[in-house]
């Protein structure tokens, strides 16, 4: 009886998965995603962004001369970073098509593009900040519009664990990927979300590093599911 129930169990998650519809846009989304590094690592690691009471002088010193690589990388952002909206979108049309329609990734999409616009405003005030330096702006002024860049960019935490827990909820609910696969999803989104939720304030900033390893979790997320849709889409 038990032996006959699990082979009927896994008949039928067979026959759910092969349903999946496959979706190449996952993964190139995703790889926008992962392109920021390329304005990273060109505009020197914008290595700003500082801690509250960092020495205002140490801040000015950090922004000056970098006008023309802040400003570039920030308008590189504002197009790569809508690589996690794609991929949100590519995840979302991948669950209907299969006829899995959820509100719940419905809600994962808008969580997600709510999470680019303030990395993406975070970085237009590093462009600001860095323009007001090489213009003369003292110092003050220049550490008053990190710290705002700062406490934009922290709040994308929030809505990125809350899109990446409601995509790996919706991707669980249907059957279709891997319970591995919507586990770390999970796991990761819950990790940024209660950062979000609870942490936000400088004097977290030890909280805030340790849950910090939710992103390279969000990333192998990602990744995986750009693979395995990618794969069914090259295979139907």
């Amino acid at each position: 009886m038990f032996k006959g129930t699990a082979t009927s169990t896994d008949d039928r998650t067979q026959r759910s998965s092969s349903a999946l519809a496959g979706n190449r846009l996952v993964l190139l989304g995703a790889v926008s995603y992962f392109c920021e590094w390329v304005a990273i690592i060109g505009a020197g690691g914008i290595s700003v962004l500082f801690k509250p009471g960092t020495n205002p002088t140490s801040v000015l010193q950090a922004y000056v001369g970098h006008s023309d690589a802040f400003a570039w990388a920030a308008g590189w952002f504002s197009v790569v970073l809508l690589g996690r909206v794609l991929f949100a979108v590519a995840v979302r049309h991948a669950l209907a098509r299969s006829g899995h329609q959820d509100p719940v990734a419905d809600l994962g999409v808008l969580a997600m593009t709510v999470g680019v616009v303030f990395e993406v405003a975070a970085y237009a005030l590093v462009m600001g900040a860095a323009i007001l330096a090489d213009h003369g702006a003292k110092a003050d002024v220049v550490t008053a519009i990190d710290a705002s860049a700062s406490s934009v960019e922290s709040m994308l935490w929030g809505p990125t664990g809350l899109a990446v827990v409601s995509i790996s909820w919706a991707m669980l609910r249907s059957g279709m990927f891997s319970r591995a696969l919507s586990g770390i999803g999970l796991f990761a989104g819950t990790l940024m979300l209660l950062e979000g939720l609870a942490f936000s304030a400088p004097r977290f900033a030890d909280v805030q590093g340790a849950l910090q390893i939710g992103v390279p979790l969000m990333w192998l997320w990602m990744i995986w599911t750009g693979v395995v849709t990618w794969r069914r889409a090259a295979s139907s």
